[in-house]
């Protein structure tokens, strides 16, 4: 996401949340964010409880389970997170769907030039 997204559009206006928690059992806290997603466009959040991947899992289609390594790019001024309608992308994991996220912000990108 780093490199082939946000390097990629410096200059575009977004916003990104990175949600961290522990899911495996090299995932921690003091690991987190390390040097991932650098980026001032970037906020992260430690998520202890995991309600994030939670409140996803159950919002689309996987209740009781726990959503992560997925990504959701919203349409700006997206009035809620629960709105499907302000998803213009989403996918998981982020690894292999990276090229599918990047093509969206590129769509993005271009319809934010030719306005």
């Amino acid at each position: 996401m780093q490199k082939n997204v946000l390097e990629a559009y410096p200059s575009l206006d977004i916003k990104a949340y990175a949600v961290w928690f522990n899911m495996v059992f090299l995932d921690d806290r003091s690991r987190c964010p390390g040097d991932a997603l650098p980026d001032h466009r970037v906020t992260h959040y430690w998520d202890e409880e995991k309600l994030v991947g939670r409140w996803y899992s159950n919002r689309f289609g996987r209740p009781g389970q726990t959503a992560w390594d997925l990504y959701f790019l919203y349409a700006a001024g997206a009035d809620s997170l629960a709105s499907q309608d302000s998803i213009l992308a989403w996918g998981a994991p982020v690894i292999s769907r990276g090229p599918d996220l990047r093509k969206a912000v590129a769509a993005l990108a271009e319809a934010r030039a030719g306005r």
